[in-house]
């Protein structure tokens, strides 16, 4: 991941990774999280924001403007360094 300016980092629980997570975001962000299984259970993504398809823990086909799931994106690298970041936790969780 490296060699791609993706960097890994490794949290034995949830709550560790939650934590940094939310050290991450900026203040006034805008977030999207593609409806993840895993961030739903973690409550980030109540804590974030609060879509239909959150609060149902599933898709309805919304039109809101703050949608998250309109595209499928395949990423294999990172211009800026330091930008993107794949946190690793040592626990079972979503898919």
């Amino acid at each position: 991941m490296r060699t791609r300016n993706v960097e890994g980092l490794y949290f034995r629980t949830f709550e560790e990774a939650k934590r940094e997570i939310l050290n991450l975001i900026p203040t006034n962000a805008t977030v999207g999280i593609g409806n993840s299984v895993t961030l739903i259970n973690m409550n980030i993504a109540n804590t974030l924001l609060t879509l239909p398809c959150v609060s149902k823990n599933k898709c309805i086909d919304c039109k809101s403007k703050e949608r998250v799931c309109n595209n499928l994106v395949i990423i294999e690298g990172q211009r800026d360094e330091k930008r993107m970041k794949v946190l690793i936790v040592d626990e079972e969780e979503g898919f």
